[in-house]
């Protein structure tokens, strides 16, 4: 990967970035919240609720995409600089988790993975 002087990926390399974590995140159910939580279960990928950095969302990017991003409702930043827009099942999902669903999600405070 090749980087600027401030550390973040060259315009190429942000596109693929961007590419790599959409085609991640494509690959997350699309019909709701509880088939995201079923999908992320399976994968054993756990977070923290309330937390953009350290949600099940982020954690899954970090684990198949080898980068970490801070994941909101309405969109995930990569870097603090590149965007996608939050698909609406994965933004239905984050809502359910930071109100306390899927508690099988969260991470256990002896998990030092983060």
């Amino acid at each position: 990967m090749i980087f600027d002087i401030n550390g973040y990926p060259t315009y190429p390399e942000s596109r693929k970035i961007r590419d790599i974590i959409r085609d991640a995140i494509d690959k997350l159910p699309s019909s709701g919240g509880y088939e995201i939580a079923a999908a992320l279960s399976r994968l054993s990928v756990y977070g923290c609720r309330n937390s953009p950095d350290s949600c099940p969302i982020a954690q899954y990017i970090k684990k198949t995409c080898n980068v970490r991003v801070r994941v909101h409702t309405t969109k995930i930043l990569i870097y603090g600089e590149m965007a996608l827009s939050t698909p609406v099942a994965v933004c239905e999902f984050i809502n359910d988790f930071d109100d306390g669903c899927y508690p099988e999600l969260v991470l256990s405070d002896q998990d030092e993975d983060l």
